[in-house]
């Protein structure tokens, strides 16, 4: 009995210690099921503690573990085994690690051939260091990588090798050498700047061989519009060396392979040469330059070919020049404005240095040629130019004895003083003349009449450059009819400013005539209704805007109304009524607004007053907001230029806005009237400037019966610009009035 209970603890022991790792006491029966579950869970535990990167692989027998592969040294093998001994489950690990070799130097190496194909050889910590950028399959598993950048810097440093041919790639630890042939300069320079950000310690000696640029080519052509070169520098640094070199602009591009230190002196004389030709082109291909083209002249020719002959050794050059007198010996000027060009041709350097008395610096223009007439030819072509000077616009065409001038002149006897000048000629010569007078010596006055209607007709001569549209938008008219004849008198500002003057009260006239010249101003007007209580007042205002010689000869076309009186405006369709010397706009009748009936309610019956079914609609802050900014949109309060009177023009939108706001002040809702000016002057000078411009506006409306105790009148100056002050157009948005309303 004491054997059985014996063998009985016996296997019950074997199985709890056997198990207990696993949370699990087993029983005889389901002893085969759980062993195989717990090989699981081991094999699976065992699997997950080994790295991805690793080359370890782990089998599992029973609760046995087996682990097998290389290690990359002693440290990743024992922390291998450390945690595989710390499974859950497991019995015993068994050790069939081995560790791999280390190498040092750790190296890697690579060949490109002419074809293009890559061999590569070296080390490698694992399969996958690369990331399948460089396969593993020629390169040998070993430890001693000397850093987690090495990966990277292989392959950045492979990467190199993809514009090279014939390169040699070595990496041995932190040392880069790489050697081989690019096909240009760029090439070179792209591979040499991808090892500029090494991780730090890493080092590179670059040796890279650029294929040289057969032919060596340099060219130049002349035409009658100029000198341009093209061909191949030795680097992008010698790109200033050879454009100062031909003295032109010229389209360089850096290439490897310049013959030698004595190349480009070879193109300078080249460009040297180009440059004493009437026309021709030169042309450096490597060790030989070649000059074709037309000389003006013998001596031309003779100089290019003397230069020629003077060249470093190994070097070549010839020239195949001609020398053609010209068919047509011409000289050719033009006029326009103070702009005069000149074009044509002269004989040699001395006839130049003559010619440069009349055409100053443009003589330097005119080509050498053949063919001169003779020696009284300058002198003839002097008093040619003498003679288009003196001409508004014009041309003269000189084409070998012949003169021919064609243009205009101020006026007759410019055109006398012309034909004096140039009739004394050498014998043999022959001068046409073809001259137009641009005016006739009256003076420069414009007309303007204003009709009921409202249309405006211009008339008469204006200055030199006054237009049409000049002349409406100095009056304020968007349509005018009519048109002025122009001139070349001066008097422009002068004659400007006088209709400007006029163009402020435009808008106060029913009917108006006036002449205007440089110095005077005729102004006879009907004012429009509502301007009699102004009448003297308006005058001395118009006396002192127009300036000295101006009369002034004004009307009303009816009699002053009542106040009270109504009438329908013709041109806004807006009913106003006349209250001391203003017609304005009569206010809206507020607009009823319907309310729903409120549901009734079970009470007991009482006698209810009838509910109210429409309520009266009264200005508020949010809608004489509105009502002010739809006005002010795309319209403006102006005043006089510098001062704080009120432009004429403006009267019209003071009375729609007074209109506006006499109802909104009637119910307690204050106004801040700004103003606002652009940066010009000082700033307590535009401070007070827009201070009195602002009153001014609040003096205005209070005329037209708003409450003065409502508004008040606040100057900005310049301190809260909307638009920049560096333009005439952010200056004129700058100089505003604004209208801030508040709840009082």
């Amino acid at each position: 009995m004491r054997t059985v209970i014996g063998i009985l603890i016996l296997v019950l022991g074997y199985l709890f210690l056997g198990f207990v790792g696993t949370g699990k006491i087993l029983t005889h029966w389901n002893f085969g099921k759980d062993t195989k579950e717990i090989e699981t869970f081991v094999a699976q535990s065992a699997a997950e503690t080994i790295p991805d990167t690793s080359l370890i692989e782990t089998t599992v027998s029973g609760r046995d573990i087996t682990a097998t592969g290389l290690a990359e040294n002693q440290v990743q093998k024992d922390a291998i085994l450390s945690a595989l001994n710390d499974v859950t489950g497991r019995r015993v690990v068994n050790d069939n690690i081995a560790l791999m070799d280390v190498a040092s130097p750790y190296v890697f190496r690579a060949e490109k051939s002419d074809d293009g194909n890559i061999a590569y050889s070296g080390n490698t910590p694992r399969n996958d260091t690369f990331n399948g950028s460089i396969s593993s399959e020629t390169l040998s598993l070993a430890s001693g990588m000397p850093d987690e950048q090495w990966p990277s810097v292989v392959q950045k440093s492979y990467a190199a090798l993809n514009p090279l041919s014939n390169a040699t790639l070595d990496i041995s630890d932190r040392e880069i050498t790489l050697t081989g042939l690019a096909k240009n300069l760029e090439d070179r320079t792209s591979v040499v700047e991808q090892f500029n950000d090494l991780p730090e310690g890493y080092a590179a000696n670059i040796n890279i061989d650029v294929t040289p640029t057969r032919p060596y080519v340099f060219d130049g052509q002349k035409t009658t519009d100029g000198i341009s070169f093209q061909g191949l520098v030795p680097s992008a640094d010698a790109i200033d060396t050879f454009t100062n070199l031909v003295g032109s602009d010229a389209q360089l591009k850096p290439a490897f392979g310049m013959p030698d230190e004595n190349w480009p002196a070879l193109v300078g004389k080249g460009a040297d040469a180009l440059a004493q030709l009437t026309i021709g082109e030169m042309k450096v291909v490597d060790r030989n330059l070649s000059i074709t083209g037309e000389a003006a002249n013998p001596t031309v020719a003779l100089d290019i070919q003397t230069a020629l002959n003077d060249l470093p050794e190994g070097y070549t050059a010839n020239a195949d020049l001609t020398v053609k007198p010209l068919d047509e010996y011409t000289f050719r000027g033009e006029k326009k404005g103070d702009q005069v060009d000149f074009a044509g041709f002269i004989p040699d350097e001395t006839a130049r240095e003559s010619l440069a008395e009349f055409i100053g610096d443009q003589a330097d223009n005119l080509q050498l040629a053949a063919g001169m007439p003779d020696e009284n030819w300058p002198a003839f072509v002097g008093a040619g130019v003498g003679a288009l000077n003196g001409l508004t616009d014009g041309e003269l065409n000189i084409v070998d004895r012949k003169l021919t001038l064609t243009g205009t002149v101020e006026n007759p006897s410019v055109a006398d003083s012309v034909a004096t000048q140039i009739g004394k000629v050498p014998q043999g010569y022959d001068v046409e003349l073809h001259l137009t007078a641009l005016d006739d010596g009256q003076p420069a006055i414009i007309s303007f009449d204003l009709g009921a209607n409202g249309a405006g007709t211009i008339s008469g001569k204006a200055p030199n450059g006054l237009s049409d549209d000049e002349v409406a938008g100095a009056l304020g008219l968007a349509n005018i009819s009519g048109g002025v004849t122009n001139s070349r008198l001066t008097g422009e500002d002068q004659i400007k400013d006088r209709l400007t003057a006029i163009g402020r009260w435009v808008p106060t006239f029913e009917t108006a005539n006036a002449t205007v010249g440089t110095d005077f101003t005729n102004l006879s007007a009907v004012l429009r209704p509502g301007q009699a209580c102004r009448l003297e007042e308006t005058k001395s205002e118009m006396t002192t805007a127009f300036g000295e010689n101006a009369q002034i000869s004004l009307q009303v076309s009816e009699q002053e109304p009542e106040n009270g009186t109504e009438r329908v405006n013709a041109q806004t369709g807006k009913t106003e009524i006349y209250q001391d010397c203003f017609w304005l706009v009569k206010p809206e009748e507020p607009k009823p607004v319907e309310q729903e009936p409120q549901p009734a309610i079970a009470e007991p019956e009482i006698s209810q007053p009838e509910p109210e079914t429409e309520t009266t609609v009264l200005p508020t802050l949010a809608s004489c907001e509105q009502r002010t900014a739809d006005l002010l949109q795309g319209a403006k309060i102006n005043f006089v230029t510098a001062k704080a009177d009120l432009d004429p023009s403006s009267l019209e939108l003071i009375d729609q806005l007074a209109e506006i706001l006499r109802g909104c002040v009637d119910q307690g809702i204050g106004l801040e009237v700004g103003g606002h000016t652009d940066s010009r002057g000082s700033a307590e000078y535009n401070a007070q400037l827009s201070l009195e411009r602002a009153s001014a506006v609040v003096a205005a409306l209070v005329e037209r019966g708003v409450n003065a105790s409502a508004m008040v009148a606040k100057g900005y100056g310049e301190s809260d610009p909307i638009a920049s002050n560096e333009t005439e157009e952010g200056q004129a948005t700058n100089r505003r009035t604004t209208f801030t309303w508040n709840q009082n």
